[in-house]
């Protein structure tokens, strides 16, 4: 087809393909009756009618920057994710491949509904959002009236019997699975509180004269969020919180001279040089370098840091990717406990898919990374949309690199259900997002370097 067909075929079918789009986003986000594998079937189908709104705006180099940065990484990410032992376990090599799509799909969508008019950010946020708040206000809503509020600390040590099982009332709460409520640990309720929460700092960047009604849902939404986290309560979700908050104040409130941008870079590399060597320290214990051990064993720091469970993990789990590169729930075990989950997106991808996959993941978020840094300095969005974007994919990651609940289920029928990272219907709407920054970060000059070229 010429580009004339195209245009011919983006004019007319365009505003719906944007609307159908929006009720994938909000369907996927409201988990509408547990179709998790459906949204993904239709997102490849949407994908497909997709793509020639994005043939009439990329050349060839388009295409060949997209795979490198996005398309390829992800795509190592998903196969090896989707044919790993665990889920020729779990699933059908049918659905495998899905998975896979699925993820590039909800990628591409983003991309394509970025280039288009039809399409306005605004109601993709309020369909995520308000999908994602209506969720967990009916399940906070339920779970305050089944356990009253403050119940975490009321009734903390105290039990309830289930089939003549014993549950820690403080432990769990409800959630709404399809069209019924199942006890969830809290780490997984909180997933939702903690990523909603940060959207209530969009106040700081929104134009109250400009206020629209789409505002109103991702105001709606963070107050719900905030809500969550104070009536169970949960006061260490809180710092999950603190990050966003950083970020937030320093776009709005980091003077932008010469000096103070050096200053900031300085610590963002300090930042990351800090990190490094406490990743490169990890792995030196998880392969009992006797330096790293003996400094771990005598040093009650390093002893509180690297020798808790949740860190023992992460080293049993690098130690065992030599022996098992692809992956797969071989047996794992910290102080004679077995190890079902790291509770970390980043070591249960590197235990349950394998290095590859690591790999590709760890590549994703970099990509991401630089990708929100390019879209908030180059599109021309508006500001507060872009904080709530940046906020909202930035709060998933890394509440998911340390709290991700593999096995979400609380009472013992249920306990066989499982919900591995790369199955969490909440990657696919980051990953759309994470589209839709990277289509409007390209190739924009911000008007304060139009201004400075123009006068030189």
């Amino acid at each position: 087809m010429n580009r004339s067909t195209w245009q011919t075929y983006s004019k007319k079918y365009g505003s719906m393909l944007a609307f159908l789009a929006l009720e994938l986003l909000l369907f996927t986000s409201l988990n509408l009756a547990n179709y998790g594998m459906l949204f993904r079937y239709l997102a490849i189908v949407l994908a497909l009618a997709l793509l020639p709104l994005v043939f009439i705006r990329y050349k060839k180099e388009d295409w060949l920057n997209l795979a490198l940065m996005f398309l390829l990484p992800l795509f190592m990410y998903a196969a090896f994710m989707a044919f790993s032992p665990l889920y020729f376990i779990l699933q059908t090599v049918i659905d495998n491949i899905v998975m896979i799509l699925a993820l590039e799909s909800f990628l591409f969508i983003g991309i394509a509904l970025a280039q288009t008019n039809e399409f306005q950010i605004e109601k993709g946020l309020a369909a995520i959002f308000g999908g994602l708040g209506l969720l967990l206000t009916v399940s906070l809503v339920y779970t305050m009236w089944r356990y009253t509020p403050f119940y975490v600390l009321r009734y903390a040590g105290q039990v309830l019997y289930f089939d003549g099982e014993r549950y820690l009332i403080s432990e769990e709460a409800k959630w709404l699975f399809g069209f019924g409520f199942k006890e969830v640990k809290l780490s997984y309720f909180l997933q939702y509180a903690v990523m909603l929460s940060p959207l209530s700092l969009g106040l700081l960047f929104v134009d109250f004269k400009k206020v629209s009604k789409f505002d109103y849902v991702w105001m709606a939404a963070g107050l719900v969020g905030l809500l969550a986290i104070v009536l169970l309560p949960s006061f260490s979700s809180l710092l999950y919180l603190v990050p966003a908050a950083i970020i937030a104040l320093l776009v709005k409130l980091y003077p932008r001279t010469t000096k103070a941008m050096k200053i900031l870079t300085y610590g963002l590399w300090g930042a990351l040089g800090i990190f490094t060597l406490a990743s490169v320290f990890l792995v030196l214990f998880a392969f009992e370098v006797p330096f790293a051990v003996n400094l771990v064993t005598n040093s009650a720091v390093f002893a509180k840091v690297y020798g808790n469970p949740f860190v023992r993990a992460y080293a049993e789990v690098l130690q065992a990717a030599i022996s098992h590169p692809f992956g797969g729930l071989h047996s794992i075990f910290v102080n004679s406990n077995f190890i079902e989950t790291t509770h970390s997106s980043v070591f249960d991808t590197l235990y349950q898919g394998g290095i590859m996959a690591t790999i590709g993941y760890l590549a994703v978020i970099v990509i991401s990374g630089i990708t929100l840094t390019r879209y908030v300095r180059f599109s021309k969005d508006r500001m507060h949309i872009k904080m709530l974007l940046v906020l909202f994919v930035a709060t998933f990651f890394l509440y998911t690199a340390f709290d991700h609940e593999y096995a979400p289920f609380v009472r013992e029928g249920e306990r066989i259900y499982k919900k591995p990272f790369f199955s969490d219907l909440t990657l696919l709407l980051n990953v759309f997002l994470i589209g839709y920054a990277y289509a409007r970060g390209q190739n924009q000059v911000p008007e304060q370097e139009k201004t400075e070229v123009a006068k030189g």
